[in-house]
């Protein structure tokens, strides 16, 4: 493992947790200067957690798209894992969670991104689900379900001291199905919900946050390398220009 940056992994490093970078660029035979960002650092910087609702929940959703990134940039890959972005970053840095707490911070960032929802329903699970509620011997006994393919839904709670845990796991698995007929019924359901994720939005942000704020320390001290996907160890500047061109925003007059 390289235990000192390259001049090109450090420059990219200190756009990541630095300062806007200001450079010089020929741009159709005329000199043009042009600001260079990562859209990493502005998820953190562009969308502050305050009191407000609506901005509230786009700080949780760039930062779980943030979280995505870091995945990507800092973490090695598991044989024995899910190994896009989001799950590698919610395995490393936030071990006290077990797997199906893990699971739900992730698929909390999907519902989010994807469709800035509170809700990921496989359709190919549904039948699985009633079959398997069809087997229950005893009166509220839980189906073994596959985790690994579960629905998702949650309960999001915006004041911190109403809650001591980030995360909660549902008491029973989601079936996937909505059976409500109004809108009073449906949140009545849905905030008295048994089959629900439920996630302290506050407490989220600022594990967030403090896993960005301790890469940037890590940074500081010369002790962080991107990872690379060649295995090797080594950052190849093939792997770095495709970080610059990924995750770098260049902004010119």
């Amino acid at each position: 493992m390289e235990t000192t940056n390259s001049n090109f992994e450090k420059e990219l490093l200190d756009v990541i947790f630095g300062k806007t970078k200001q450079m010089t660029i020929v741009r159709n035979g005329k000199e043009t200067n042009v600001e260079c960002q990562s859209s990493i650092r502005s998820a953190f910087q562009n969308a502050k957690f305050i009191g407000n609702l609506d901005k509230t929940i786009a700080a949780l959703t760039l930062r779980l798209i943030a979280l995505e990134q870091i995945g990507d940039l800092f973490c090695i890959s598991d044989e024995n894992s899910y190994n896009y972005g989001i799950a590698k970053a919610v395995k490393t840095f936030m071990p006290e969670l077990d797997l199906r707490e893990r699971q739900g911070v992730v698929h909390l960032r999907h519902s989010l991104a994807h469709n800035f929802g509170r809700a990921c329903i496989d359709e190919n699970q549904l039948e699985y689900y009633t079959k398997e509620n069809k087997k229950l011997g005893k009166k509220g006994e839980q189906p073994k379900y596959n985790f690994d393919e579960c629905n998702y839904k949650y309960i999001l709670h915006f004041k911190k001291e109403d809650n001591d845990m980030m995360i909660k796991k549902p008491y029973r698995e989601w079936d996937g199905k909505f059976r409500y007929h109004c809108l009073i019924d449906v949140a009545s359901a849905k905030l008295n919900s048994v089959d629900s994720f439920e996630v302290c939005v506050p407490l989220l942000i600022e594990r967030i946050d403090g896993i960005y704020n301790d890469l940037k320390k890590k940074h500081q001290a010369n002790e962080l390398h991107f990872v690379s996907k060649s295995g090797n160890g080594r950052v190849t500047n093939e792997e770095l220009c495709e970080i610059a061109f990924k995750y770098f925003i260049f902004n010119f007059e």
